[in-house]
């Protein structure tokens, strides 16, 4: 549903639009430009974007809030997505040794992990380390940790998301910190 403001024959008509049919109508006599607050708008909708059509003559002055709220909470839950993977993916450090988190890397970990040496050389984006077995299974838990806490923020985060019923419930939502 939008609000439009109908120009086409100079009139000044804010309607209330769903599909084609004009749901209510305010008729504004002035030739002055109507400036769109928050509080001239019915319950519901929220101030939109202003785009003119000159094939209809309409300006879009604001939309329904629900549908606002539902394209924010899909651009949000693309970019909690995007960012889970990143921090994911984006390594931690153990001992002073940069340890890659990426697919690869922990399916190599696991598998180190379950062939049970007595210790392990690992090579790292700083530096290199020789690790007994328990400082090997205990890197292996970091990782696995690291990895658990992204799912869980991310799972959070989502449950915010479908939890907010408005923007300004979005709009305090963090979704770059507590990773």
């Amino acid at each position: 549903m939008l609000i439009v403001i109908d120009t086409s024959d100079g009139d000044r008509v804010i309607s209330h639009v769903m599909g084609d049919r004009p749901v209510e109508s305010y008729t504004h006599d002035d030739n002055v430009a109507y400036e769109i607050t928050e509080g001239d708008l019915p319950a519901g909708f929220v101030p939109g974007s202003f785009s003119y059509n000159p094939e209809d003559g309409f300006l879009v002055i604001a939309e329904m809030e629900a549908g606002v709220v539902g394209i924010k909470k899909e651009e949000m839950l693309l970019e909690v997505q995007t960012l889970s993977k990143t921090k994911r993916n984006g390594g931690i450090v153990f001992n002073g040794l940069d340890i890659s988190t990426d697919a690869d890397a922990r399916s190599l970990l696991t598998g180190a992990k379950s062939g049970g040496k007595a210790s392990r050389k690992m090579v790292g984006k700083g530096g290199r380390a020789n690790l007994t077995k328990l400082q090997f299974e205990a890197m292996v838990t970091a990782v696995d940790d690291h990895i658990q806490g992204v799912f869980d923020r991310h799972y959070d985060l989502e449950e915010l998301i479908d939890a907010a019923t408005t923007l300004t419930e979005l709009d305090a939502i963090d979704i770059t910190g507590g990773w």
